[in-house]
């Protein structure tokens, strides 16, 4: 499970952008998203004229759509790139001449405006009744429609409007679902992950996105590849252009046992730091066994229904609650090291882990060389059955009464 109590601490006091904190940037969304609704009431979306809506006219600084591309673009979320299609309807100042995008064209200005306006309505309408497959469905193109949205209701909606960046925030935080399609579900995937932990539940949306790419980084996507921009927190710099190749392996464990000890050197060690890394390492290798197992159930339909159970949960004695191919539950904890491929390997147990699989399908997938680029997920089915594995005790609990 993140460690959110200690990287939220360090989000709030850490400047993000333009030399401001993220208490800064929320005071001034607020400022913006005010003055937006003054100057575009939603009561009043459906009366926009051609000159109050489109870019390109000698006024267009005050448009609707200038609001969208230009006036929120440093503060509340970028929709810039691409042409001004994305709006729909506009001037077009290099051909001189008003532009309409043929599934707007209803055959005139005033008719196709009023087509536009209201699909825009209607998403207004969806959004306030929580209709979020009807979102999905509009046909309002994805820029203009999310950011509607989010100006409206920042509430219910979050400042990203890219698809490919909701599919890559999911797959780190291990929630991706291919089976998940549309831009308002994938938000509200987000957003539910959000509300179920205490460290996060009292965020806004936009200080939500904002942790987010802090955590991860921001990507961009060139001709289907992905790049890390500003690399966040737990990025791997190392590995974050590079092609990786995880290799499965089972394991055939010993029951033979081997007591040698070599002598130590005493080192002096740095437990916060150590503790971090532990919480990096712990992490990718859950999101590698995440990738694994929907690879694996793929075929059998019940890939939708694993779950990433300590993201939520770190007490139940497992990482992630999969399935075999007749449905039958698979209990997995994921155990991570950096260290690569090797013939043996340890790592530590709890006793509340011993006790959950006790009776149960219940297997250990140990990652090595988990920041590498050809990790190997070690598969060990029933790890305490056979004295498969060579359990030494390294701590006692100790009580007392006064």
């Amino acid at each position: 499970m993140l460690d959110h109590k200690t990287y939220v601490e360090a989000f709030k006091s850490t400047i993000t952008f333009r030399g401001k904190t993220i208490s800064d940037l929320i005071k001034e969304v607020d400022s913006v998203l005010n003055e937006f609704y003054s100057t575009f009431p939603k009561e009043n979306i459906k009366h926009l004229t051609f000159e109050q809506y489109a870019l390109g006219l000698p006024n267009s600084k005050d448009s609707y759509s200038y609001w969208l591309e230009f006036k929120t673009r440093d503060n509340v979320g970028s929709i810039s790139g691409g042409s001004a299609e994305k709006f729909g309807i506009y001037y077009s100042m290099k051909k001189s001449k008003l532009e309409i995008v043929r599934k707007y064209n209803k055959g005139s200005v005033e008719a196709s405006m009023n087509y536009l306006v209201s699909l825009l309505e209607d998403l207004l309408y969806y959004a306030e009744n929580d209709h979020f497959d009807a979102i999905d469905k509009s046909t309002v193109s994805p820029n203009l429609k999310f950011k509607t949205l989010f100006m409206y209701y920042p509430m219910k909606f979050m400042p990203i409007f890219s698809e490919n960046h909701y599919d890559y925030l999911l797959k780190k935080l291990g929630l991706y679902n291919k089976s998940i399609k549309g831009v308002a579900k994938k938000q509200r995937q987000l957003i539910n992950y959000k509300l179920s932990i205490k460290e996060l539940k009292d965020m806004s949306n936009y200080e939500f996105a904002h942790y987010l790419y802090y955590l991860f980084g921001v990507p961009s996507y060139i001709k289907g590849e992905i790049k890390i921009n500003s690399p966040g927190i737990l990025a791997d710099k190392k590995i974050q252009n590079k092609t990786r190749v995880v290799k499965i392996r089972e394991v055939n464990t010993s029951s033979s046992n081997n007591n040698s000890h070599n002598q130590r050197n005493v080192i002096k060690k740095d437990y916060v730091k150590e503790s971090l890394v532990k919480i990096k390492t712990g992490f990718s290798g859950e999101q590698l066994v995440m990738d694994y197992e929907v690879e694996r159930l793929k075929k059998s339909g019940y890939s939708r229904k694993i779950q990433h159970v300590s993201l939520t949960d770190d007490s139940k004695g497992y990482d992630i609650l999969s399935f075999e191919e007749d449905g039958s539950k698979r209990y997995i904890e994921v155990k991570s090291t950096k260290n690569q491929t090797m013939n043996k390997g340890s790592f530590y147990i709890s006793e509340n882990e011993r006790k959950c699989a006790e009776g149960k399908n219940y297997w250990i997938y140990y990652v090595t060389g988990v920041d590498g680029d050809s990790p190997v997920i070690n598969l060990i089915e029933n790890p305490f059955e056979e004295q498969r594995l060579q359990l030494t005790p390294v701590s006692y609990r100790a009580t007392f009464e006064m």
